[in-house]
């Protein structure tokens, strides 16, 4: 496997596994190398891209998030254990105003992070009031990226995960917070932590010039 950071996240009140929680392996900076989700036992595998010092950051909803002291990994080999405790808290009722100022912030937060104004894209930013209502449905992010009816994509979903096929007869790249994710991780993303959605075609930006399916989680923005 070569350098992985492997763990388990409990409930800090009952010691219970936290099941589709989302972890992020970041530099000192903030930028995320390597990103996972919790299975149904609240364990995780995070693949190390080199040697260096990195934080892990823990999102799930109803819980605190977490973010670690830097951890230096070294070893090319070796497997790091890190099991965590996440504490519960209230889920918060948002009203008209809070949602207002959160898509304000969605979208100055994509703005910063890709160097584009989401208005100004092919396909409209999918926003934090239309993920709300997928995940009220029991979709999931194909069925979101579905519902947007992007006209350069079909998609399909096979035992090796989901693919958004573009016109020209390749998978598009998925993204979460910067952080490339592979196809079989795709189905496994909790809607309750995505906080929006872009989908770029060919060309529409110098960072993704194949197109791209963006996904940012609610920690993300900011």
């Amino acid at each position: 496997l070569g350098q992985v950071v492997q763990g388990q996240i409990l409930d800090e009140s009952d010691d219970e596994p936290v099941v589709s929680a989302y972890i992020r392996l970041t530099l000192p900076d903030g930028t995320p190398t390597s990103v996972a989700f919790t299975d149904s036992e609240g364990r995780y595998t995070l693949r190390v891209p080199s040697p260096g010092e990195y934080r892990i950051q823990v999102e799930s909803l109803g819980y605190v998030p977490f973010e670690s002291a830097l951890l230096a990994i070294e070893d090319p080999e070796r497997t790091y254990p890190v099991d965590l405790v996440l504490a519960p808290r209230a889920i918060p009722v948002e009203g008209i105003t809070v949602r207002a100022e959160r898509l304000a912030e969605v979208k100055r937060t994509i703005r910063t992070t890709i160097g584009l104004e989401p208005d100004a894209l092919r396909m409209p930013l999918i926003t934090p009031s239309e993920i709300r209502r997928h995940a009220e449905r029991g979709h999931d992010v194909a069925e979101v990226i579905q519902w947007a009816q992007a006209p350069w994509i079909t998609i399909s979903a096979d035992r090796e995960g989901v693919c958004f096929l573009h016109r020209r007869g390749r998978c598009l790249p998925v993204y979460l917070d910067g952080a490339r994710i592979n196809a079989e991780t795709i189905p496994v993303i909790s809607l309750e932590m995505i906080e929006a959605a872009l989908i770029l075609d060919d060309n529409e930006s110098v960072l993704y010039p194949d197109g791209a399916i963006l996904l940012f989680s609610r920690g993300w923005v900011r």
